[in-house]
């Protein structure tokens, strides 16, 4: 997140394939937010930790150099940072709801 130029390969292949599912997880609940099935502010909450992710000296690299995936989700997280409404309180919050019910 910090220093995403110095990484090793191995580690930037890591962080690019955990981000890459993160995008595929949130191109879904875009799907389902059109569909009906999820509510707008559950998904803005679950973007929170990806805005969180991008807005960082590192990840910001990365957001820049693959600027050509999942162009709907991407311009959902641009949106959510333009907003300023991402926090880490909202990241945080999310991911207990999402944390709790993987417990049930």
């Amino acid at each position: 997140m910090i220093d995403w130029p110095n990484m090793s390969n191995e580690d930037k292949s890591a962080f690019d394939l955990g981000m890459g599912t993160y995008l595929a997880n949130l191109a879904n609940g875009l799907m389902q937010v059109e569909a009906g099935l999820l509510d707008k502010v559950v998904l803005d909450r679950v973007a929170d930790r990806m805005v969180l992710c991008v807005t960082a000296p590192g990840g910001a690299v990365w957001w820049k150099e693959t600027n050509g995936v999942w162009p709907q989700v991407r311009a959902n997280i641009d949106q959510r940072i333009a907003s300023g409404e991402a926090t880490i309180e909202s990241a945080d919050r999310s991911m207990r709801y999402f944390t709790g019910m993987t417990k049930n």
